[in-house]
Protein backbone atom coordinates (compact mmCIF):
# COMPACT_ATOMS: atom_id res chain seq x y z
CA UNK A 1 0.00 0.00 0.00
CA UNK A 2 1.00 3.88 -0.96
CA UNK A 3 3.58 2.79 -3.25
CA UNK A 4 2.64 5.21 -5.48
CA UNK A 5 3.28 8.33 -3.03
CA UNK A 6 7.07 9.24 -3.39
CA UNK A 7 9.00 10.89 -1.62
CA UNK A 8 6.93 11.29 1.83
CA UNK A 9 8.48 8.16 3.31
CA UNK A 10 7.64 9.26 7.25
CA UNK A 11 4.40 9.88 6.62
CA UNK A 12 3.39 6.57 4.88
CA UNK A 13 5.28 4.85 7.59
CA UNK A 14 3.19 6.22 10.38
CA UNK A 15 0.10 5.80 8.11
CA UNK A 16 0.88 2.13 7.42
CA UNK A 17 1.50 1.81 11.25
CA UNK A 18 -1.49 3.61 12.20
CA UNK A 19 -3.51 1.01 9.54
CA UNK A 20 -2.09 -2.52 11.36
CA UNK A 21 -2.88 -0.89 15.00
CA UNK A 22 -6.18 0.26 13.86
CA UNK A 23 -5.09 3.34 15.68
CA UNK A 24 -5.71 5.50 12.88
CA UNK A 25 -8.09 8.87 13.66
CA UNK A 26 -11.25 9.78 11.98
CA UNK A 27 -10.05 13.20 11.44
CA UNK A 28 -6.96 14.03 9.97
CA UNK A 29 -4.80 16.75 8.69
CA UNK A 30 -2.58 16.60 5.97
CA UNK A 31 -0.49 20.02 6.08
CA UNK A 32 2.26 21.26 3.76
CA UNK A 33 3.88 22.58 0.62
CA UNK A 34 2.54 22.72 -2.20
CA UNK A 35 2.52 19.76 -4.45
CA UNK A 36 3.95 17.53 -1.85
CA UNK A 37 1.20 14.68 -2.40
CA UNK A 38 -1.23 15.64 -0.14
CA UNK A 39 -4.26 15.02 -1.77
CA UNK A 40 -2.92 11.64 -3.68
CA UNK A 41 -2.18 10.23 -0.29
CA UNK A 42 -5.42 10.90 0.39
CA UNK A 43 -7.08 9.35 -1.94
CA UNK A 44 -4.49 6.20 -1.20
CA UNK A 45 -6.00 6.31 2.32
CA UNK A 46 -9.70 6.38 1.23
CA UNK A 47 -8.91 3.08 -1.09
CA UNK A 48 -6.72 1.32 1.63
CA UNK A 49 -9.44 1.86 4.10
CA UNK A 50 -12.31 0.59 2.04
CA UNK A 51 -10.18 -2.23 0.38
CA UNK A 52 -12.11 -5.56 0.24
CA UNK A 53 -9.47 -7.92 0.20
CA UNK A 54 -5.02 -7.71 1.09
CA UNK A 55 -4.27 -3.23 0.83
CA UNK A 56 -2.08 -4.52 -1.84
CA UNK A 57 -1.35 -1.41 -4.70
CA UNK A 58 -2.89 -3.23 -7.56
CA UNK A 59 -5.75 -4.47 -5.78
CA UNK A 60 -9.05 -4.39 -7.92
CA UNK A 61 -11.55 -5.46 -5.52
CA UNK A 62 -14.61 -3.40 -6.36
CA UNK A 63 -14.18 -1.07 -3.54
CA UNK A 64 -10.63 -0.35 -5.06
CA UNK A 65 -11.71 -0.06 -8.72
CA UNK A 66 -14.45 2.50 -8.07
CA UNK A 67 -12.45 4.61 -5.71
CA UNK A 68 -9.24 4.70 -8.39
CA UNK A 69 -11.84 5.46 -10.69
CA UNK A 70 -13.63 8.16 -8.92
CA UNK A 71 -16.54 6.17 -9.07
CA UNK A 72 -16.98 5.81 -5.39
CA UNK A 73 -20.24 6.82 -3.53
CA UNK A 74 -18.32 7.08 0.03
CA UNK A 75 -16.15 9.59 -1.40
CA UNK A 76 -17.08 13.60 -1.20
CA UNK A 77 -13.90 15.97 -2.62
CA UNK A 78 -14.45 19.90 -1.96
CA UNK A 79 -11.45 21.54 -3.81
CA UNK A 80 -11.39 24.81 -5.68
CA UNK A 81 -7.54 23.72 -6.90
CA UNK A 82 -6.63 24.21 -10.63
CA UNK A 83 -6.10 21.24 -12.44
CA UNK A 84 -5.66 22.58 -15.70
CA UNK A 85 -2.04 22.29 -16.09
CA UNK A 86 -2.31 18.71 -14.89
CA UNK A 87 -4.41 18.11 -17.64
CA UNK A 88 -2.98 20.00 -20.43
CA UNK A 89 -0.02 17.84 -20.43
CA UNK A 90 -2.08 15.07 -20.30
CA UNK A 91 -3.55 16.05 -23.20
CA UNK A 92 -0.57 17.00 -24.88
CA UNK A 93 1.32 13.27 -24.14
CA UNK A 94 -1.50 11.88 -25.78
CA UNK A 95 -1.67 13.99 -29.02
CA UNK A 96 2.00 12.98 -29.34
CA UNK A 97 2.15 9.29 -28.31
CA UNK A 98 -1.67 8.16 -28.61
CA UNK A 99 -1.01 5.99 -25.91
CA UNK A 100 -4.19 5.18 -24.36
CA UNK A 101 -2.94 5.11 -20.88
CA UNK A 102 -2.94 9.21 -20.69
CA UNK A 103 -6.75 9.08 -22.26
CA UNK A 104 -7.34 6.89 -18.89
CA UNK A 105 -5.52 9.79 -16.70
CA UNK A 106 -7.38 12.51 -18.47
CA UNK A 107 -10.52 10.40 -18.02
CA UNK A 108 -9.77 10.93 -14.41
CA UNK A 109 -8.76 13.72 -14.03
CA UNK A 110 -11.76 15.08 -15.37
CA UNK A 111 -13.48 13.36 -12.49
CA UNK A 112 -11.44 14.71 -9.58
CA UNK A 113 -12.43 18.44 -11.27
CA UNK A 114 -15.78 17.94 -11.75
CA UNK A 115 -16.74 16.11 -8.09
CA UNK A 116 -16.77 19.36 -6.19
CA UNK A 117 -19.61 20.52 -8.94
CA UNK A 118 -22.16 17.49 -7.69
CA UNK A 119 -25.66 18.68 -7.43
CA UNK A 120 -26.43 18.06 -3.83
CA UNK A 121 -23.44 19.87 -2.97
CA UNK A 122 -23.42 23.30 -5.67
CA UNK A 123 -27.07 23.73 -4.99
CA UNK A 124 -27.21 27.14 -2.80
CA UNK A 125 -24.19 28.04 -3.49
CA UNK A 126 -24.95 29.42 -7.45
CA UNK A 127 -27.97 31.14 -8.85
CA UNK A 128 -30.28 29.14 -11.23
CA UNK A 129 -28.75 30.43 -14.26
CA UNK A 130 -25.26 29.77 -12.96
CA UNK A 131 -26.51 26.30 -12.04
CA UNK A 132 -27.63 25.91 -15.36
CA UNK A 133 -24.26 26.39 -17.49
CA UNK A 134 -22.90 24.63 -14.72
CA UNK A 135 -24.43 21.48 -15.72
CA UNK A 136 -24.36 22.34 -19.25
CA UNK A 137 -20.52 21.99 -19.21
CA UNK A 138 -20.03 19.01 -17.17
CA UNK A 139 -22.71 17.67 -19.69
CA UNK A 140 -20.53 18.24 -22.12
CA UNK A 141 -17.17 16.83 -20.29
CA UNK A 142 -19.23 14.08 -19.64
CA UNK A 143 -19.87 13.17 -22.96
CA UNK A 144 -16.32 13.46 -24.52
CA UNK A 145 -14.70 11.29 -21.66
CA UNK A 146 -17.58 8.34 -21.98
CA UNK A 147 -17.26 8.29 -25.46
CA UNK A 148 -15.80 5.54 -27.13
CA UNK A 149 -13.81 7.64 -29.97
CA UNK A 150 -11.82 10.46 -28.32
CA UNK A 151 -10.60 12.78 -31.51
CA UNK A 152 -7.95 15.33 -30.27
CA UNK A 153 -10.86 18.32 -31.23
CA UNK A 154 -12.91 16.80 -28.05
CA UNK A 155 -9.82 17.07 -25.94
CA UNK A 156 -8.94 20.43 -26.73
CA UNK A 157 -12.68 21.55 -25.99
CA UNK A 158 -12.00 19.71 -22.33
CA UNK A 159 -9.34 22.32 -21.64
CA UNK A 160 -11.62 24.83 -22.72
CA UNK A 161 -14.97 23.16 -20.95
CA UNK A 162 -12.30 23.27 -17.34
CA UNK A 163 -11.61 27.03 -18.15
CA UNK A 164 -15.49 27.78 -17.92
CA UNK A 165 -15.98 25.80 -14.88
CA UNK A 166 -12.57 27.47 -13.23
CA UNK A 167 -14.42 30.89 -13.76
CA UNK A 168 -17.32 29.87 -11.48
CA UNK A 169 -14.54 29.84 -8.37
CA UNK A 170 -14.82 33.58 -7.14
CA UNK A 171 -12.41 33.05 -4.73
CA UNK A 172 -10.22 30.15 -2.76
CA UNK A 173 -12.67 29.88 -0.16
CA UNK A 174 -15.17 26.82 -0.50
CA UNK A 175 -18.43 28.35 0.13
CA UNK A 176 -20.21 27.79 3.54
CA UNK A 177 -23.36 26.61 1.90
CA UNK A 178 -21.52 24.00 0.09
CA UNK A 179 -20.17 23.09 3.79
CA UNK A 180 -23.56 22.55 4.79
CA UNK A 181 -24.52 20.37 2.21
CA UNK A 182 -21.42 17.96 2.69
CA UNK A 183 -22.25 17.96 6.57
CA UNK A 184 -25.67 17.04 5.46
CA UNK A 185 -24.55 13.99 3.37
CA UNK A 186 -22.58 13.45 6.62
CA UNK A 187 -25.79 11.89 8.25
CA UNK A 188 -26.47 9.74 6.04
CA UNK A 189 -25.76 5.83 6.53
CA UNK A 190 -23.79 3.79 4.47
CA UNK A 191 -22.64 1.32 6.84
CA UNK A 192 -21.08 -1.29 4.59
CA UNK A 193 -18.13 0.90 3.47
CA UNK A 194 -16.18 3.75 5.07
CA UNK A 195 -17.04 7.27 3.76
CA UNK A 196 -14.68 10.24 3.17
CA UNK A 197 -15.22 13.89 3.26
CA UNK A 198 -11.37 15.29 1.59
CA UNK A 199 -11.68 18.98 2.35
CA UNK A 200 -8.72 20.92 -0.07
CA UNK A 201 -7.13 24.07 1.13
CA UNK A 202 -9.53 24.08 4.84
CA UNK A 203 -6.91 26.74 5.96
CA UNK A 204 -9.18 29.48 3.50
CA UNK A 205 -12.30 28.58 4.52
CA UNK A 206 -13.95 31.55 6.75
CA UNK A 207 -14.00 31.03 10.40
CA UNK A 208 -18.13 30.25 10.10
CA UNK A 209 -17.07 27.67 7.87
CA UNK A 210 -14.77 26.22 10.15
CA UNK A 211 -16.65 26.18 12.73
CA UNK A 212 -19.99 24.50 11.25
CA UNK A 213 -17.11 22.02 10.68
CA UNK A 214 -15.90 21.83 14.05
CA UNK A 215 -19.15 21.14 15.62
CA UNK A 216 -19.23 17.77 13.11
CA UNK A 217 -15.76 16.71 14.10
CA UNK A 218 -16.88 16.95 17.19
CA UNK A 219 -19.42 13.87 16.75
CA UNK A 220 -17.25 11.26 15.05
CA UNK A 221 -19.01 8.50 13.23
CA UNK A 222 -17.50 5.22 13.64
CA UNK A 223 -17.18 4.44 9.50
CA UNK A 224 -16.49 8.51 8.23
CA UNK A 225 -13.56 9.90 7.89
CA UNK A 226 -12.41 13.85 7.31
CA UNK A 227 -9.26 14.86 5.73
CA UNK A 228 -8.36 17.99 5.57
CA UNK A 229 -5.73 19.36 3.18
CA UNK A 230 -3.81 22.53 4.22
CA UNK A 231 -0.76 24.25 3.20
CA UNK A 232 -0.72 26.94 6.25
CA UNK A 233 -1.78 24.95 9.21
CA UNK A 234 -1.47 27.99 11.13
CA UNK A 235 -4.46 29.02 9.18
CA UNK A 236 -6.94 26.42 10.61
CA UNK A 237 -8.75 26.89 14.26
CA UNK A 238 -7.19 25.21 17.17
CA UNK A 239 -10.21 23.31 18.18
CA UNK A 240 -9.74 22.01 14.65
CA UNK A 241 -6.16 21.11 14.95
CA UNK A 242 -6.71 20.09 18.40
CA UNK A 243 -9.38 17.57 17.09
CA UNK A 244 -7.62 15.92 14.26
CA UNK A 245 -4.34 14.07 13.48
CA UNK A 246 -1.54 15.97 11.83
CA UNK A 247 0.71 14.12 9.55
CA UNK A 248 3.24 16.88 7.71
CA UNK A 249 4.46 16.98 4.37
CA UNK A 250 8.00 17.75 3.46
CA UNK A 251 8.91 19.53 -0.03
CA UNK A 252 9.90 17.08 -2.66
CA UNK A 253 13.07 17.63 -3.63
CA UNK A 254 14.44 17.35 -7.29
CA UNK A 255 14.87 13.82 -7.69
CA UNK A 256 11.68 12.71 -5.80
CA UNK A 257 9.61 15.31 -8.42
CA UNK A 258 11.97 13.47 -11.83
CA UNK A 259 10.15 10.08 -10.32
CA UNK A 260 6.73 11.33 -10.15
CA UNK A 261 7.43 13.18 -13.81
CA UNK A 262 8.91 9.94 -15.03
CA UNK A 263 6.05 7.70 -13.72
CA UNK A 264 3.12 9.63 -15.20
CA UNK A 265 4.88 10.29 -18.56
CA UNK A 266 6.15 7.03 -19.15
CA UNK A 267 7.49 7.96 -22.86
CA UNK A 268 10.95 9.33 -22.89
CA UNK A 269 10.22 12.63 -25.40
CA UNK A 270 8.17 13.92 -22.45
CA UNK A 271 10.88 14.09 -19.97
CA UNK A 272 10.76 17.31 -20.97
CA UNK A 273 8.09 18.74 -19.28
CA UNK A 274 9.93 17.88 -15.89
CA UNK A 275 10.95 21.78 -16.24
CA UNK A 276 7.94 23.10 -16.40
CA UNK A 277 6.86 21.17 -13.29
CA UNK A 278 9.78 22.06 -11.15
CA UNK A 279 8.87 26.28 -12.40
CA UNK A 280 5.30 25.22 -11.21
CA UNK A 281 6.90 24.06 -7.95
CA UNK A 282 8.00 27.16 -7.40
CA UNK A 283 7.15 30.17 -5.43
CA UNK A 284 5.56 31.83 -8.52
CA UNK A 285 2.09 30.94 -8.24
CA UNK A 286 -1.04 32.26 -9.22
CA UNK A 287 -1.44 34.78 -6.68
CA UNK A 288 1.94 36.23 -6.95
CA UNK A 289 2.03 36.51 -10.26
CA UNK A 290 -1.42 38.56 -10.75
CA UNK A 291 0.08 42.33 -10.31
CA UNK A 292 2.47 41.68 -12.91
CA UNK A 293 -0.09 40.96 -15.54
CA UNK A 294 -2.34 43.81 -14.33
CA UNK A 295 0.77 45.96 -14.81
CA UNK A 296 1.47 44.11 -18.16
CA UNK A 297 -1.88 44.44 -19.52
CA UNK A 298 -2.46 48.13 -18.32
CA UNK A 299 1.10 48.81 -20.10
CA UNK A 300 -0.18 46.81 -23.35
CA UNK A 301 -3.99 48.35 -23.65
CA UNK A 302 -3.60 51.79 -22.24
CA UNK A 303 -3.45 54.15 -24.89
CA UNK A 304 -1.65 56.60 -22.36
CA UNK A 305 1.12 54.37 -21.83
CA UNK A 306 4.19 54.75 -24.29
CA UNK A 307 5.32 51.65 -25.81
CA UNK A 308 9.29 52.72 -24.70
CA UNK A 309 7.30 51.77 -20.81
CA UNK A 310 6.31 48.58 -22.28
CA UNK A 311 9.67 47.68 -23.73
CA UNK A 312 11.77 48.77 -20.89
CA UNK A 313 9.22 46.58 -18.73
CA UNK A 314 9.64 43.05 -20.88
CA UNK A 315 13.33 43.46 -20.86
CA UNK A 316 12.51 42.21 -17.10
CA UNK A 317 11.65 38.69 -18.10
CA UNK A 318 14.31 36.30 -18.97
CA UNK A 319 13.19 33.33 -17.88
CA UNK A 320 11.57 31.12 -20.04
CA UNK A 321 9.34 29.19 -17.99
CA UNK A 322 8.38 32.29 -16.21
CA UNK A 323 7.54 33.62 -19.69
CA UNK A 324 5.36 30.61 -20.43
CA UNK A 325 3.39 30.73 -16.82
CA UNK A 326 2.84 34.43 -17.55
CA UNK A 327 1.08 33.59 -21.33
CA UNK A 328 -0.85 30.87 -19.61
CA UNK A 329 -2.01 33.17 -16.98
CA UNK A 330 -2.92 35.70 -19.35
CA UNK A 331 -5.14 33.34 -21.40
CA UNK A 332 -6.91 32.45 -18.02
CA UNK A 333 -7.51 36.31 -17.12
CA UNK A 334 -8.88 36.74 -21.10
CA UNK A 335 -11.03 33.84 -21.24
CA UNK A 336 -12.90 34.58 -18.45
CA UNK A 337 -13.40 38.29 -19.73
CA UNK A 338 -14.84 36.29 -22.76
CA UNK A 339 -17.10 33.88 -20.74
CA UNK A 340 -18.46 36.83 -18.65
CA UNK A 341 -19.51 38.65 -22.02
CA UNK A 342 -21.03 35.35 -23.69
CA UNK A 343 -22.97 34.67 -20.08
CA UNK A 344 -23.24 37.72 -18.19
CA UNK A 345 -23.31 36.37 -14.97
CA UNK A 346 -20.97 38.30 -13.90
CA UNK A 347 -21.54 41.91 -13.80
CA UNK A 348 -17.72 43.26 -14.07
CA UNK A 349 -14.66 42.55 -15.90
CA UNK A 350 -11.59 41.63 -13.83
CA UNK A 351 -9.78 44.01 -15.18
CA UNK A 352 -11.38 47.19 -15.76
CA UNK A 353 -9.49 48.11 -19.11
CA UNK A 354 -10.62 44.68 -20.98
CA UNK A 355 -13.81 46.94 -21.10
CA UNK A 356 -12.34 49.12 -23.78
CA UNK A 357 -11.26 45.67 -25.81
CA UNK A 358 -14.42 44.66 -28.24
CA UNK A 359 -15.32 41.00 -28.41
CA UNK A 360 -14.05 40.26 -31.61
CA UNK A 361 -10.83 41.54 -30.40
CA UNK A 362 -10.73 39.65 -27.03
CA UNK A 363 -11.03 36.36 -28.74
CA UNK A 364 -8.44 37.26 -31.28
CA UNK A 365 -6.33 38.39 -29.12
CA UNK A 366 -6.66 35.57 -26.50
CA UNK A 367 -6.08 33.08 -29.78
CA UNK A 368 -2.90 34.52 -30.34
CA UNK A 369 -1.50 34.20 -27.31
CA UNK A 370 -2.60 30.55 -26.54
CA UNK A 371 -1.27 29.68 -29.86
CA UNK A 372 2.15 31.22 -29.14
CA UNK A 373 1.80 29.48 -25.72
CA UNK A 374 1.56 26.17 -26.86
CA UNK A 375 4.46 25.97 -29.68
CA UNK A 376 6.78 28.57 -27.09
CA UNK A 377 8.61 25.02 -26.38
CA UNK A 378 9.52 24.51 -30.21
CA UNK A 379 11.63 27.52 -30.68
CA UNK A 380 14.66 28.17 -28.48
CA UNK A 381 13.90 31.82 -28.64
CA UNK A 382 15.35 34.64 -26.41
CA UNK A 383 12.28 34.86 -23.84
CA UNK A 384 12.18 38.52 -23.60
CA UNK A 385 11.89 38.74 -27.95
CA UNK A 386 8.92 35.89 -27.06
CA UNK A 387 7.00 38.66 -25.62
CA UNK A 388 7.99 41.63 -27.89
CA UNK A 389 6.74 39.32 -30.74
CA UNK A 390 3.09 38.69 -28.94
CA UNK A 391 2.77 42.41 -27.28
CA UNK A 392 4.17 44.78 -29.60
CA UNK A 393 2.12 44.13 -32.55
CA UNK A 394 -1.09 44.13 -29.68
CA UNK A 395 0.31 47.88 -28.35
CA UNK A 396 0.25 49.28 -31.96
CA UNK A 397 -3.21 47.42 -32.61
CA UNK A 398 -4.55 49.79 -29.51
CA UNK A 399 -2.33 52.89 -30.42
CA UNK A 400 -3.85 52.67 -33.87
CA UNK A 401 -7.48 51.89 -32.58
Amino acid sequence: MFKNIIGQENIIKLLKTDIVKKSYNNSIIFHGPKYTGKLKTALELTRVLNCLNSNNDNCNCNNCRRINELNFEGLIFLSRRNFYYLLYEYINSFKNNNNQIYLKKIIKTVKLITLPFQDFLIQNSFNDFEKKQIKNNLEKMSDIIFNNTININDLENLLELVNKLNAFYKSLNIPIDIIRNMLNWTYISLPDINRFVIIDHVDSLEKPSQNILLKRLEEPSENLFFILIAENKKNIAKTIISRCRSYYFSKLNKEDIKTIIYNNFEEKQNYNCLEDFLFRNSDVSKENIFPILLKLINLIFSKEAPLSELSLFLNTFKDKNYVKTMLFEITSILEREILRRETGFIKEAEIDILNKISFFNLKMINNVILEKYKNISLFNLNPILILEGIFYPIKAMVSND
